[in-house]
């Protein structure tokens, strides 16, 4: 007992009861709810009984063990009411639901949680409510039977309302433990401004970009016969240039003119 209570087995709930809609039986659905999280295992079982407490179905609700996180709603459904009501079922329904019945959930043999509608003579009890005897009037048709609290008394517990499969019944939004914000569905660091998205040093001017691009530099001889540098202006000249002009210029002077020497 203490393994599977340990598993949550204790913290699984009948939740609502679905039994037609437009006077179509087979748009049926049975949902449970673990608010804490917990296991299902193998002999894990939803029963149905009728008014007098004849067992009247066993349906399996896994066939391997299985964990759950919180809160969890498992809906077994036929695949009628899953498209009418447009849901994803975790399991077929096979069993109509009757004007009079029981639902326990139960495992290894104990029922940890069981309802009743209609006039039941032999109530079935659970683990938690063992002197319960109540039940509630049975769902108009388009209605559910729906749980709204825990004091282990069906009478107090449960009522009639919409139909609210895979959800609350207090009419809340829920989100399911996989379908919230995970950890790579939100920004990522690769999503924002990386180092080379935003302006860097080398996407303004360098320095070969600006001024340079007018007044290239360059390397001109000196008189002593070393390097120098001289900038060249956007008008062509330059003191490296008149003074080369100068020594060509003398130099063109001292030549011997006519085969004679100057």
């Amino acid at each position: 007992m203490s393994q599977t209570a340990n598993a949550g087995l204790s913290d699984w709930e009948l939740s609502e009861v679905h039994r037609s809609s437009g006077g179509d039986a087979s748009l049926r659905y049975v949902e449970l709810v673990n608010e804490e999280g917990g296991c299902l295992f193998p002999a894990s079982t939803l029963d149905l009984y009728d008014s007098t407490g004849q067992l009247l179905d066993t349906q399996s609700l896994t066939v391997i063990t299985v964990c759950h996180g919180a809160p969890t709603y498992l809906l077994l459904a036929t695949s009628q009411a899953a498209s009418y009501f447009g849901v994803s079922r975790d399991g077929n329904l096979s069993t109509a639901i009757p004007d009079a019945g029981q639902l326990c959930f139960s495992s290894s043999q104990t029922n940890y949680d069981c309802f009743r509608w209609g006039g039941v003579t032999g109530p079935v009890p659970d683990l938690f409510g063992a002197s319960d005897t109540s039940a509630i009037a049975p769902s108009a048709d388009g209605q559910s039977m729906v749980r709204v609290t825990s004091t282990h008394i069906v009478a107090a517990d449960w009522v009639s309302a919409g139909p609210s499969p895979r959800q609350p019944n207090d009419g809340s939004v829920w989100d399911a433990p996989d379908a919230g914000v995970v950890f790579d569905a939100g920004p990522t660091l690769d999503a924002g401004p990386q180092p080379d998205a935003r302006g860097r040093s080398d996407s303004g001017p360098r320095p070969d970009a600006g001024a340079a691009v007018r007044d290239p530099e360059y390397l001109d001889l000196d008189t002593a016969g070393g390097a120098s540098c001289g900038c060249q202006n956007s008008d062509g000249g330059g003191p490296g240039i008149a003074l080369l002009s100068l020594l060509l210029l003398f130099a063109m002077r001292r030549r011997p003119r006519d085969g004679r020497t100057a």
